[in-house]
């Protein structure tokens, strides 16, 4: 989608498109972020620190050897799966708690804002020595100024936890080696809407 296509669509039509990438589609793999936030100079262009007036692309990195499995195929042989999924769903949860403060102060507070949660994971085959990277997020959701940001981030977080459970079980001799990154998307609503706003009266004039 090219800025020249987008300026022509109405509101309608950009609410659709934005709904439609940010639903998580399990057959085919998911667009990257920069996609589900298509909005001009709000544009995301990299998975990296970012801010503008309107909009922040935040990453909350791992910094704890405890987040790394080292030797998970040794793990599964000696414990068993369930033993390492166990393990894994403890770090991922710990993870993601030390992070909640950092995470809850940076959502914008006296706005509604845009949201989205990306994490991504570390995996490995047991064939392999080389590493491979595989990631789930949230869906985009509004966040109202009222709202709790220690509520939305619980519920992130579950949604988070679940889906690298669902996707584990469907990798195939693939296994989690380590939480490489919690990555926040959020831009103010009002600024979106204005962007489309003015989009709508370059059309019309």
């Amino acid at each position: 989608m090219t800025d020249a296509q987008m300026k022509k669509m109405k509101v309608d039509e950009m609410k659709q498109f934005i709904n439609d990438h940010s639903q998580e589609n399990q057959e085919n793999p998911l667009p990257p972020p920069d996609e589900i936030f298509p909005m001009d100079d709000l544009i995301f262009m990299e998975q990296e620190d970012r801010e503008n007036a309107n909009s922040r692309v935040t990453n909350y990195r791992s910094k704890n050897n405890k987040d790394f499995l080292e030797n998970p195929f040794e793990l599964i042989e000696e414990k068993g799966i369930e033993f390492y999924t166990t393990i894994v769903k403890k770090r991922l949860a710990s993870f993601l708690k030390k992070k909640q403060n950092t995470v809850v102060n940076d959502i914008y507070k006296k706005t509604n804002v845009k949201i989205m949660l990306y994490l991504e994971c570390e995996t490995k085959k047991p064939d392999s020595t080389d590493a491979a990277k595989f990631h789930v997020n949230t869906t985009s959701q509004i966040l109202h100024s009222g709202e709790s940001r220690e509520e939305f981030y619980q519920a992130a977080c579950s949604t988070l936890m679940n889906d690298v459970e669902n996707r584990e079980h469907h990798a195939s001799g693939l296994v989690i080696t380590r939480f490489l990154r919690l990555t926040m998307f959020q831009t103010k609503t009002d600024a979106m809407n204005r962007s489309i706003i003015h989009t709508e009266s370059s059309v019309c004039y």
